[in-house]
């Protein structure tokens, strides 16, 4: 599956006008979510054009940055749609708590391994991530939330926001980049006459057309959901790229998928017979 999308730098670059990577450095807790989603925005537009510049052969070592992207909005309009008053203290109470979990597990690992290096750390850190994560849990009373946890499952809040079909597509794609996975492993060999010769670059098209298509599929959602909470990152909030980028990828009559049709050796005579699209088997149901 190439990807052909031919001018999508192009396009990429005359949305950018249209996005505010600026927040006033006021340093303000007022602030906290302007930040956070300002930078959820630019993290999307600039991974979409890692993804465009991207050769084939790297296009692999892309796909589990997706994942991140698709959390941050998720996350980002969970707080914003169920807890709007306190959206600013959520953002800043997260970033303390990560902060400091990511000490401990930091320092657990330098002194182990390279014990002479100076960290940043204090002996109560645990303590601190332990009464944070409390103070979230009161604050978001009434969402199911895990024991020992700070924050509902990316898959309830995704769920609270409509958001569930996406998230589980991307949570999948993603995992079998970010966890050992033995048909991924085995995908990456290619069968000559004598063996096979494994390497990242096999399907080096189809994973630049995943990155490509799923990352802009993201920036579209972020971006529109971003202008219609006027967000401060959004400087224009119909801008014709976005419509040219919408046209190009959702008019696209086949999407990338997790498991395709070429992976598994089936011919377009054999796919057109025995296999329907889901729309298909609604309408026969």
């Amino acid at each position: 599956m190439a990807s052909g999308y031919d001018g999508l730098l192009e396009i990429l670059s005359e949305l950018r006008a249209s996005i505010s990577s600026s927040v006033s450095a006021t340093n303000s807790p007022e602030h906290a979510f302007d930040y956070a989603s300002t930078a959820a925005l630019i993290k999307s537009y600039e991974f979409c054009i890692a993804a465009a510049e991207s050769t084939s052969d790297r296009s692999y070592l892309l796909v589990a940055s997706l994942r991140g992207i698709c959390e941050d909005f998720i996350s980002l309009k969970f707080i914003h749609e169920k807890k709007e008053g306190s959206k600013n203290q959520i953002v800043l109470l997260r970033s303390a708590e990560e902060a400091y979990a990511s000490s401990v597990v930091q320092w657990a690992f330098f002194k182990e391994n390279h014990p002479d290096q100076n960290l940043y750390y204090r002996e109560n850190f645990s303590e601190k991530v332990e009464l944070i994560r409390s103070e979230l849990r009161t604050m978001l009373a009434g969402h199911k939330i895990k024991q020992g946890a700070s924050m509902p499952s990316v898959f309830y809040m995704a769920n609270s926001v409509g958001l569930a079909s996406l998230y589980q597509y991307l949570y999948n794609a993603t995992s079998q980049f970010v966890h050992c996975n033995p048909r991924l492993l085995l995908r990456l060999g290619w069968e000559s006459e004598s063996n096979f010769d494994f390497s990242t670059k096999h399907f080096g098209n189809y994973y630049k057309h995943f990155t490509e298509f799923y990352g802009t599929y993201l920036l579209i959602a972020l971006f529109e959901w971003l202008a219609t909470i006027d967000a401060v990152s959004i400087r224009d909030k119909a801008p014709a790229a976005l419509t040219v980028l919408k046209k190009i990828f959702t008019g696209k009559e086949r999407w990338p998928e997790l498991v395709t049709f070429e992976e598994m050796n089936i011919g377009s005579l054999s796919r057109n017979l025995f296999y329907r699209a889901p729309s298909q088997l609604a309408e026969n149901s």
